[in-house]
């Protein structure tokens, strides 16, 4: 079973507010002896009169997550926070394609459907007798 494991890698704030203006991810799978990871990150803009409204120094990593999973599952507007498109991005993905696209990479390096580039220096080549 593969275990996927989120984490907030980064934060950036408004000093003026306490508001996190942009927050990295990164998620690991592993499954065994296979492993598989992506990285991304999101930029809000945060509403400090907002109900609700976490300042930097009140923040947990839950807190943030739910933000990120908020963002790239269901794009909508949050009363606290709101999601802006990331000029380095192609697009807000969402959770379970992340995952499914880390699954497949650990199935492929399960069952590979291709194999190594092998070198004359290590006598691996098909005509290589010796």
């Amino acid at each position: 079973m593969i275990e996927f494991t989120w984490k907030i890698t980064g934060l950036e704030k408004n000093n003026v507010d306490g508001g996190v203006i942009r927050a990295n991810w990164s998620v690991n799978a592993v499954d065994g002896d296979y492993t598989a990871s992506t990285m991304g990150g999101i930029s809000f803009t945060p509403d400090p009169d907002a109900d609700g409204f976490v300042s930097f120094e009140s923040l947990t990593e839950d807190v943030v997550l739910s933000w990120i999973f908020l963002s790239i599952d269901s794009p909508l507007d949050s009363p606290v926070i709101t999601p802006v498109p990331d000029p380095n991005s192609v697009g807000l993905v969402d959770r379970d394609s992340i995952e499914a696209r880390l699954t497949a990479d650990i199935e492929e390096q399960k069952v590979p459907v291709t194999t190594s580039v092998v070198s004359s220096q290590n006598n691996n080549l098909p005509w290589d007798t010796e």
